[in-house]
């Protein structure tokens, strides 16, 4: 099975991938017509979207990561259990990191 592309909607539909990334992107300048067809065809062939993808072309991850030191400590879990549903509200993903006690962790050594 393949994976559905805005390349492949905007095959079948005769339009430009910038057309099919406008309409996925809520741009004012689309036609209610045009709109309503890659829609139709999004919903058809399943498209979602990448988020890897969209996060390099945006250069934003929409993540929150948090290193603490001890998991042990009921004052570290209330911690994270406040920001984890204000997180969701705004659509950001929580990551969190255990401290190994060797310091400042090394931003390249995190997964975000």
């Amino acid at each position: 099975m393949h994976q559905t592309t805005m390349k492949r909607i905007a095959g079948e539909l005769g339009v430009s991938i910038t057309t099919v990334s406008k309409v996925l992107n809520h741009q004012p300048d689309i036609s209610d017509a045009t709109r309503t067809r890659v829609l139709a065809k999004v919903e058809e062939l399943g498209y979602q979207r990448n988020a890897v993808a969209r996060s390099l072309s945006l250069r934003r991850t929409h993540t929150l990561g948090i290193v603490i030191p001890d998991l042990m400590h009921s004052f570290f879990v209330e911690v994270i259990a406040g920001i984890e549903p204000v997180a969701s509200v705004y659509l950001v993903s929580l990551k969190q990191y255990l401290e190994s006690g060797r310091g400042t962790p090394n931003p390249d050594d995190l997964d975000l």
